[in-house]
């Protein structure tokens, strides 16, 4: 009599998607476009799919995102196979906290696709990679940060009122200014306007055309503007 053949385990993937309505705006990335990308991948390769999101969740660390939270334990549980995110720096804020998923995941033998960067961690290059561009991102991170830093000593150089101030692209966490990635992506496209030539009152103009809110909800202002280019230097 033959060997039974065993049947391969399925391959179940959590589809981990996270966005803020900046986000949303700016490029179009909202939820449900996240997860059409998403299942068309698992699709593609045999992924039987279990979406998690984490909506509307902006500057917060692991351990205040009920979605990745639930991801976690999944890994810990063993009921996962695969994590498929949209972009890298959807997992965390910072080089820490994604490394810290990275290294659950592997740990676990839960492979990480990231479909924008193309990799994932079946390969120790593709962990290299993973492990380079969080790397990078925590960089720039720190270096925005220094910039708010200085930033900051001039306000208090003009004898401008620093307690409690926030500027626009930042959040204060434990005391601590840090950038909120959904607000640098606003900044940029800010300084991009500015490098060709617009005026501040039209950037406000564009940004408000395209129902992109202040830090308080509402509309731009050229003075605001002006703020944002002055605090956040390109």
């Amino acid at each position: 009599m033959g060997r039974k053949v065993q049947k391969e385990r399925k391959r179940v993937a959590c589809l981990y998607k996270r966005v803020s309505s900046a986000r949303q705006v700016m490029e179009g990335d909202s939820l449900q476009v996240q997860e059409r990308k998403l299942r068309a991948y698992a699709e593609v390769h045999d992924l039987e799919p279990i979406v998690v999101a984490d909506e509307g969740i902006t500057g917060s660390s692991i351990d205040k995102r009920p979605g990745i939270q639930r991801v976690m334990e999944m890994i810990q549980a063993g009921e996962i196979t695969d994590l498929v995110v949209s972009k890298l720096d959807r997992l965390g804020r910072n080089v820490r906290e994604g490394l810290e998923i990275v290294e659950h995941c592997v740990s676990h033998g839960v492979e990480i696709h990231c479909l924008q960067e193309s990799i994932n961690t079946r390969s120790s290059t593709g962990k290299l990679f993973i492990t380079i561009i969080l790397a990078l991102a925590e960089w720039e991170r720190a270096t925005t940060q220094e910039r708010v830093s200085e930033a900051m000593a001039d306000r208090k150089a003009r004898g401008l009122k620093c307690g409690g101030y926030e500027p626009y692209g930042f959040c204060a966490i434990d005391g601590v200014l840090e950038p909120v990635e959904e607000e640098q992506q606003v900044v940029r496209l800010i300084h991009r306007h500015k490098r060709k030539g617009k005026s501040a009152n039209k950037i406000a103009e564009l940004l408000n055309k395209k129902g992109i809110p202040t830090k308080k909800n509402r509309l731009w202002r050229a003075r605001q503007i002006l703020n944002v280019l002055r605090y956040n230097t390109a």
